[in-house]
């Protein structure tokens, strides 16, 4: 199995690509198109002029915003990905998701029909691409999950962005060869003995509360144990927040309670018609379901992922597929960003979707929010060596989510009921810590400073950084500044005096009116020096005091 990237600009240059990289005749060829630049005409040209070229591929694929390239995620491209198996057998296809009315099938129905396309034995891995306002992917996903197939689902929903980067839903189309279309699936089935398919995701939306069980229709959750849904979480962030920023919900989606922390997108709306607000998910939760409110938790995104990571490292894998939610590319840091850049040394190729569908070790499923991957062979023993995830960068993830801030500062100050003043101290304790230095991160110092007062900071920078890691190694570095900031803190210890970590491993230090400006700053000299005395493996740490009365 092979794999090649290509980034379209015209076709002529598709053809020399196609010439380098020597395709035969009869090969089973798969090519994923993933285009953020064609319209659904523009479309249906390139896919006749790359049947034309090569009438023996196999093709699908679907609009989206950005493609995932290498490692990199880039904006207004269209990625042409062309793998080449060995040992295995390929079809395409796809299917209608509205039927004769005009009206969207049920998830089941839709799931049924595919579930005839399917063998009734073996192990197979489908990639699959639905038009983004269909809503019913979890009722279709576990149709095929209840029946006696054996298939790994991979994929998720198309996304179209017009010129002034506007999402246009109606617009998104999905690709089967060279047929395109606005309100039918795509699928690429691929099958044979030696086939071996990994797959695992990355969410990090952790639970508050209790699970509650939902009533559904369609989207629109219509109540959580018995309350109307938007009633409830309002209750649970607080109402006035959340109708002063409707666009909090995004912070905050709903976490299903199956084990799997799989989440889906909330919006908290006001329905003109009813003259109140609703709650609305985005994909269509089962009715019945077991929830809970969640909140984005860096160190469970980290976990995930570098527990992703080892797994493709212990499998055997000759080319990766990953897809990222749109979301994920505008919240915490640029989270996709961060995931997909872990990858630059593979041939990872994919794109970011809105809604995305993968399986685990029991189970297909549909989520939002979520980076899936599959690595996939045809029986090699090649592996991919990835990098040791950098723990700093999950102060990075904490430190940025800006709409996580808001939320609670806007709530600093209300008397807020038992509930949710526990809620929200759950997520103040987990995205305002800095567990590498032991400290409490900028996030917090934010907060603080809204909420006390500061008025005398000082930063004291590690200069010689780069210098105690070339020598000592990432791991033994950060635990030792982390030693030297508890010592620093039990000598310090004062009333009005607070610590806080300042990118990464240098030191924030911050004081209310109870430290005079002149103790302040003799603290501070004091800290100076007590750290520039200490010497790591032969070499005297480098710090330098900046200090704002």
């Amino acid at each position: 199995m092979k794999t090649f990237n290509h980034i379209y600009e015209d076709f002529s240059f598709f053809c020399e690509f196609v010439d380098a990289i020597d395709l035969k005749e009869n090969e089973n060829i798969l090519i994923r198109i993933h285009s953020g630049i064609h319209t659904k005409e523009e479309m249906e040209e390139l896919t006749a002029k790359i049947k034309e070229l090569l009438p023996w591929a196999n093709i699908v694929g679907c609009s989206v915003s950005k493609v995932i390239l290498e490692g990199d995620i880039l904006p207004d491209r269209c990625l042409i990905s062309v793998t080449v198996l060995e040992k295995n057998s390929i079809i395409t296809g796809h299917l209608s998701c509205m039927d004769e009315a005009g009206n969207w099938k049920s998830g089941e129905a839709v799931g049924e029909e595919m579930l005839q396309v399917l063998p009734s034995a073996g192990t197979g891995f489908m990639l699959l691409f639905f038009p983004v306002d269909y809503s019913k992917m979890e009722a279709f996903t576990n149709t095929i999950n209840d029946a006696d197939v054996s298939v790994k689902i991979f994929g998720g929903a198309a996304y179209y962005e017009d010129e002034n980067h506007e999402a246009q839903t109606d617009l998104a189309y999905c690709v089967a060869d060279t047929f395109v279309s606005t309100t039918e699936l795509s699928y690429a089935y691929i099958s044979g003995e030696k086939l071996s398919v990994y797959g695992n995701y990355v969410c990090g939306v952790e639970a508050v509360g209790r699970p509650s069980k939902v009533h559904t229709k369609g989207n629109e959750i219509i109540s959580v144990d018995g309350q109307p849904g938007a009633t409830w979480y309002a209750k649970m962030l607080g109402e006035s927040a959340l109708q002063e920023t409707p666009e909090i919900a995004q912070v905050f989606p709903l976490i299903m309670r199956d084990g799997s922390g799989l989440a889906y997108h909330i919006d908290y709306l006001k329905d003109k018609g009813r003259n109140k607000y609703k709650l609305q998910s985005f994909g269509e939760l089962l009715d019945g379901s077991e929830i809970s409110i969640g909140y984005f938790y860096p160190q469970k995104i980290y976990n995930r992922l570098s527990h992703l990571m080892n797994g493709i490292v212990n499998h055997p894998a000759e080319t990766i597929f990953a897809y990222d939610c749109q979301a994920r590319s505008n919240l915490l840091h640029d989270c996709a960003a961060w995931e997909c850049g872990n990858f630059s040394n593979t041939n990872m190729s994919g794109a970011l979707l809105s809604g995305e569908l993968n399986f685990n070790e029991t189970k297909n499923f549909y989520a939002n929010y979520t980076f899936v991957v599959t690595a996939l062979s045809e029986g090699g023993k090649t592996h991919f060596i990835l990098p040791d995830l950098d723990p700093r960068s999950i102060e990075d993830l904490q430190e940025d989510n800006i709409q996580m801030l808001a939320y609670l500062l806007q709530n600093a100050h209300k008397h807020l009921n038992n509930d949710l003043a526990e809620q929200q101290g759950k997520m103040r304790d987990a995205v305002f810590f800095n567990a590498v230095m032991g400290l409490q991160n900028q996030m917090k110092f934010q907060y603080d400073e809204e909420k006390l007062g500061f008025d005398k900071s000082a930063v004291l920078s590690l200069n010689n950084e780069k210098m105690l890691r070339l020598f000592s190694g990432l791991a033994e570095t950060y635990t030792f500044l982390k030693h030297c900031y508890e010592e620093v803190q039990d000598l310090y210890e004062m009333d009005g005096l607070h610590f806080y970590s300042f990118e990464d491993v240098s030191l924030l230090v911050a004081a209310d009116d109870r430290v005079e400006p002149e103790e302040f700053k003799r603290v501070i000299l004091e800290i100076e020096e007590f750290l520039n005395n200490k010497t790591f493996n032969d070499i005297d740490l480098n710090y330098t005091a900046a200090i704002l009365l």
